[in-house]
């Protein structure tokens, strides 16, 4: 009797974990950072290649990493006037740089490690069926959850040596 009434406890436990709604996988962070490039010799600053390196979570202390986005370019590459907008999309990390260079030379310069100014939660609404009460099929619910983080930093300025 005592076997037969912990069977049904732990049934009456995992039943809403069975049948419930299917989760949603962890929010990435989209990191933007939005800077500028001046030259030594104030030469022309189109056609930079800029990039996003990290220190992320999941590699040890010691490692950098090139932040990769998954369906678009990781990279952005500056107009005339030197200005760049990097918009990057993966897992939460530490902190970020900057980095700036040529197809001609791999590394020219690097900015500081930063930390996000203010990171915040974009909501999305889900659709979902619900099962109703017997006899009355499934009942179509809508429910918000979070789709990314939005880390915003602060505009960096890399000065490139000649």
């Amino acid at each position: 009797m005592k076997q037969r009434l912990v069977q049904l406890l732990t049934g009456a436990a995992l039943l809403p974990m069975l049948f419930g709604t299917s989760p949603t996988p962890e929010p990435q962070t989209e990191h933007r950072v939005r800077g500028n490039i001046l030259r030594t010799s104030g030469g022309p600053k189109q056609n930079y290649v800029v990039a996003l390196q990290a220190y992320p979570r999941w590699y040890g202390a010691d490692s950098i990493v090139t932040l990769p986005q998954n369906s678009a370019p990781s990279t952005a590459v500056t107009d005339s006037s030197g200005a760049f907008t990097l918009s990057v999309r993966s897992w939460r990390v530490d902190s970020v740089r900057v980095v700036v260079s040529r197809p001609d030379a791999p590394l020219l310069a690097s900015s500081v490690w930063m930390v996000p100014v203010s990171v915040q939660a974009v909501q999305a609404e889900q659709t979902y069926d619900k099962p109703g009460c017997a006899g009355c099929g499934t009942v179509t619910e809508t429910g918000l959850f979070t789709s990314h983080y939005l880390a915003d930093y602060p505009a960096v300025t890399v000065v490139v040596p000649e």
